[in-house]
């Protein structure tokens, strides 16, 4: 499973999980996970926090989007620990930001597959920089997801197996921004902006 398809996907359909009522609500569950790391007793409280976040992941009808997170958390942090506990890594400290990531990640997931646009203006306003910021994620994340379908039609196959397999998306992905990046900067420079 692709996890970007799977967050456009879900966000593209209303789940149990929209409006902004429960925008709060995810970025309580957010901040609350953020905070984590400074808790007494960090891995019973991240491991509380991701049970949270993978439960309403499945209310709200992103179960592919949980399976796909949990995929890529195990294959990038998996090797991770193993090296830290090789190379003499405390296994207590070890576990401890493992399950950190796991809450931090499962909750940004849901907020972000699960909170759309025009939930987050209901919340904050329209020209705030959250609102903006927010905005802007999808456009890069949308952009990313038009090059990533051009190769796939031209034949070209990638994968997690394959990680390197993904450089020539990243550069084409980078130049893309660039190009439009420049485009914005030369219509400010035609309107007299500096």
């Amino acid at each position: 499973m692709n996890l970007l398809e799977e967050v456009l996907r879900v966000r593209e359909r209303k789940t149990r999980l929209g409006g902004p009522e429960k925008a709060i609500l995810k970025l309580f569950v957010l901040a609350l996970s953020l905070v984590g790391i400074f808790a007494p007793r960090n891995v019973l409280y991240s491991l509380f926090i991701a049970s949270i976040s993978s439960c309403l992941l499945i209310i709200g009808e992103a179960l592919g989007v949980l399976l796909s997170g949990l995929a890529i958390f195990s294959l990038t942090i998996a090797p991770i620990d193993l090296l830290s506990l090789l190379y003499g890594g405390e296994p207590s400290k070890i576990l401890s930001v493992t399950f950190y990531t796991l809450s931090t990640m499962l909750s940004l997931l849901l907020f972000v597959s699960t909170t759309t646009n025009s939930d987050l203006e209901r919340v904050f306003g329209r020209r705030k920089l959250l609102t903006y910021t927010y905005s802007s994620l999808f456009y890069f994340m949308n952009s990313f997801k038009e090059i990533e379908d051009s190769f796939r039609v031209r034949g070209y196959e990638y994968g997690l197996g394959k990680p390197w397999s993904y450089a020539p998306l990243l550069i084409a992905y980078v130049f893309n921004i660039m190009e439009k990046l420049n485009g914005v900067d030369e219509s400010l420079e035609a309107r007299g902006g500096d």
